[in-house]
């Protein structure tokens, strides 16, 4: 075995143990072995190498049969930090939270700015004061709403109302500029979709709903455990729907009585192109799932055909676990564990 290929095993088992300590917390290298089905002097080894660089430290020890306390080991909350980003739009105001994460995925800051409009020099100001009190911050992730090109680019085609300065700028090739940290940029609702699979990961086609309140609805989609992107980003864009056009959406969208029935159609032009197992409707109305499943009999009259459907309230959670979700894929070094990311 040459040396590239055995620093590249050892990389791979090094992330591993590092992700066996992220989900399961304190571990004595039995523990760890087990988790990680390598050997215990392997896992004995690469936990040295992580103690020596300080992304792993000692923890309290657990009481073993013989009377002696048998060593544990812990990820080092402080090692490094990820900067989540939230733009959203509610009534006439604009808002983005940052928040801070360290290397548990711990939440350990948030600031929230709300405005009628978002300009870079103010975007980039909040985030370097927010660097220097975390400067171990290794990757800065932002969820948008908006078309996003594969380059990070804020489309103009899809701009939301007070986001019109920033698609004047080249947001994640400044800030890697400006910054030098990694930075990924892209749609709120493609981010959304994959906080909520990575917390249902046993569900592999999924179609996820953002109907906000005063606004258009964004489509998102997760077919095999990958998130469907298309060339341009274009996917789930809902305002440029042919069969109901913005002028259609927004009327159903006045009354309660006509955001069901926006919803249900929705739903059956996802089941009739897509087929997921489960659909989410994110909406901070309150929805009665019997009303939904009621509106899509009258179109499907056959329920073993429906999917299941979930209704949540607050896109942010969803967008927040996905933004953690690909900042750690992105760092993530094995590269064959990157080939069947759910974001690429």
């Amino acid at each position: 075995m040459n040396k590239n290929t055995t620093q590249s095993l050892r990389k791979i088992n090094q992330e591993k143990i590092i992700k066996a300590l992220r989900d399961h917390g304190e571990s004595n290298k039995n523990q760890l072995s087990e988790y990680t089905s390598l050997s215990v002097g392997t896992c004995y080894n690469i936990l040295m190498d992580l103690l020596e660089t300080k992304e792993v430290i000692r923890g309290d020890g657990f009481a073993s049969t013989g009377g002696r306390k048998a060593k544990s080991y812990k990820l080092n909350e402080d090692f490094s930090y990820i900067l989540a980003v939230s733009m959203y739009r509610k009534f006439e105001e604009i808002y983005y939270i940052l928040r801070v994460y360290n290397h548990i995925d711990q939440q350990v800051y948030e600031y929230i700015s709300q405005k009628r409009v978002i300009n870079f020099e103010d975007l980039y100001n909040d985030i370097v004061q927010v660097n220097k009190q975390f400067p171990n911050i290794c990757i800065i992730s932002l969820a948008i709403p908006g078309i996003v090109s594969k380059e990070g680019q804020l489309e103009k085609i899809s701009m939301v109302k007070g986001l019109e300065k920033i698609s004047q700028v080249h947001m994640k090739e400044k800030l890697e500029t400006l910054l030098h940290k990694k930075v990924i940029l892209d749609n709120d609702v493609n981010i959304a979709t994959i906080g909520y699979y990575s917390l249902h990961t046993d569900i592999k086609n999924i179609a996820f709903i953002y109907q906000p309140l005063d606004e258009l609805a964004g489509f998102s989609f997760i077919v095999d455990g990958r998130l469907l992107r298309g060339q341009h980003g274009l996917i789930g864009e809902a305002p440029y729907l042919p069969i109901l056009n913005q002028e259609q959406q927004y009327h159903y969208l006045e009354t309660h009585e006509g955001t069901y029935e926006l919803l249900v159609k929705f739903i059956v032009l996802i089941m009739l192109m897509n087929d997921p197992q489960q659909i989410i409707i994110c909406c901070q109305e309150n929805i009665d799932i019997k009303q939904i499943y009621n509106g899509i009999f009258k179109y499907i009259p056959d329920k073993n055909f429906f999917p299941s459907i979930n209704v949540y309230k607050d896109i942010n959670e969803f967008i927040f676990a996905g933004l953690i979700f690909i900042s750690r894929e992105i760092l993530n070094t094995n590269l064959v564990m990157k080939m069947q990311s759910v974001y690429k």
